[in-house]
Protein backbone atom coordinates (compact mmCIF):
# COMPACT_ATOMS: atom_id res chain seq x y z
CA UNK A 1 0.00 0.00 0.00
CA UNK A 2 2.84 2.38 0.86
CA UNK A 3 3.84 3.43 -2.66
CA UNK A 4 1.05 2.16 -4.92
CA UNK A 5 -2.19 2.46 -2.95
CA UNK A 6 -2.87 -1.24 -3.61
CA UNK A 7 -3.53 -4.07 -1.20
CA UNK A 8 -1.97 -7.29 -2.50
CA UNK A 9 -1.58 -10.97 -1.77
CA UNK A 10 1.77 -12.55 -2.61
CA UNK A 11 1.57 -15.76 -4.62
CA UNK A 12 5.31 -16.42 -4.84
CA UNK A 13 8.78 -14.95 -5.02
CA UNK A 14 10.03 -14.54 -8.60
CA UNK A 15 13.62 -13.24 -8.78
CA UNK A 16 16.22 -10.72 -7.60
CA UNK A 17 17.63 -7.89 -9.71
CA UNK A 18 20.72 -5.97 -8.63
CA UNK A 19 21.37 -2.53 -10.10
CA UNK A 20 24.85 -1.10 -9.56
CA UNK A 21 25.85 2.23 -11.12
CA UNK A 22 27.85 4.13 -8.47
CA UNK A 23 26.83 5.96 -6.48
CA UNK A 24 23.52 4.07 -6.96
CA UNK A 25 23.05 0.52 -5.71
CA UNK A 26 19.69 -1.21 -5.48
CA UNK A 27 18.50 -4.75 -4.74
CA UNK A 28 15.03 -5.30 -6.22
CA UNK A 29 12.88 -8.26 -5.25
CA UNK A 30 10.18 -9.36 -7.70
CA UNK A 31 7.05 -11.26 -6.70
CA UNK A 32 3.94 -12.58 -8.43
CA UNK A 33 1.09 -10.81 -6.61
CA UNK A 34 -2.67 -10.40 -6.86
CA UNK A 35 -4.56 -7.20 -6.14
CA UNK A 36 -6.99 -7.64 -3.25
CA UNK A 37 -8.07 -4.01 -2.86
CA UNK A 38 -7.12 -0.36 -3.02
CA UNK A 39 -6.73 2.04 -5.92
CA UNK A 40 -3.57 2.51 -8.00
CA UNK A 41 -1.93 5.87 -7.25
CA UNK A 42 1.42 7.48 -8.00
CA UNK A 43 3.49 7.25 -4.85
CA UNK A 44 6.09 9.68 -3.57
CA UNK A 45 9.78 8.93 -3.08
CA UNK A 46 10.49 10.31 0.41
CA UNK A 47 14.18 10.71 -0.47
CA UNK A 48 13.40 13.29 -3.17
CA UNK A 49 11.88 16.76 -3.01
CA UNK A 50 8.39 17.17 -4.51
CA UNK A 51 9.75 18.99 -7.58
CA UNK A 52 12.39 16.27 -8.19
CA UNK A 53 10.21 13.15 -8.21
CA UNK A 54 11.20 10.67 -10.93
CA UNK A 55 7.87 8.87 -11.36
CA UNK A 56 5.34 11.14 -13.03
CA UNK A 57 2.57 8.66 -13.88
CA UNK A 58 1.44 5.09 -13.17
CA UNK A 59 -0.81 2.87 -15.27
CA UNK A 60 -1.70 -0.74 -15.99
CA UNK A 61 -0.10 -1.73 -19.31
CA UNK A 62 -0.68 -4.75 -21.52
CA UNK A 63 1.96 -6.57 -23.54
CA UNK A 64 1.13 -4.62 -26.70
CA UNK A 65 1.76 -1.27 -24.98
CA UNK A 66 4.96 -2.59 -23.35
CA UNK A 67 6.28 -3.88 -26.67
CA UNK A 68 5.96 -0.39 -28.19
CA UNK A 69 8.02 1.27 -25.44
CA UNK A 70 11.74 1.93 -25.85
CA UNK A 71 13.91 -0.37 -23.71
CA UNK A 72 15.35 2.57 -21.76
CA UNK A 73 11.80 3.29 -20.53
CA UNK A 74 11.28 -0.26 -19.26
CA UNK A 75 12.82 -2.24 -16.44
CA UNK A 76 15.46 -4.66 -17.70
CA UNK A 77 13.48 -7.63 -16.36
CA UNK A 78 10.75 -7.02 -19.00
CA UNK A 79 12.82 -6.01 -22.05
CA UNK A 80 12.23 -9.23 -23.98
CA UNK A 81 8.71 -10.27 -22.92
CA UNK A 82 6.70 -11.92 -25.70
CA UNK A 83 4.00 -13.31 -23.38
CA UNK A 84 3.21 -13.05 -19.66
CA UNK A 85 4.52 -16.60 -19.19
CA UNK A 86 8.02 -15.28 -20.00
CA UNK A 87 7.83 -13.15 -16.87
CA UNK A 88 6.32 -15.89 -14.70
CA UNK A 89 9.19 -18.22 -15.63
CA UNK A 90 11.88 -15.79 -14.46
CA UNK A 91 13.92 -16.99 -11.51
CA UNK A 92 17.32 -16.45 -10.01
CA UNK A 93 19.57 -13.42 -9.76
CA UNK A 94 19.95 -10.76 -12.47
CA UNK A 95 22.48 -7.93 -12.44
CA UNK A 96 22.96 -4.61 -14.20
CA UNK A 97 26.37 -3.00 -13.75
Amino acid sequence: VEETGLHIEIERFLCVHEFLAPPLHAIELFFIVYKTGGTLVRGVDPELEDNKQIITDVAWLGLEALSKMEDQSKHRIIHDLKEWGDLYRRSGFYTKQ
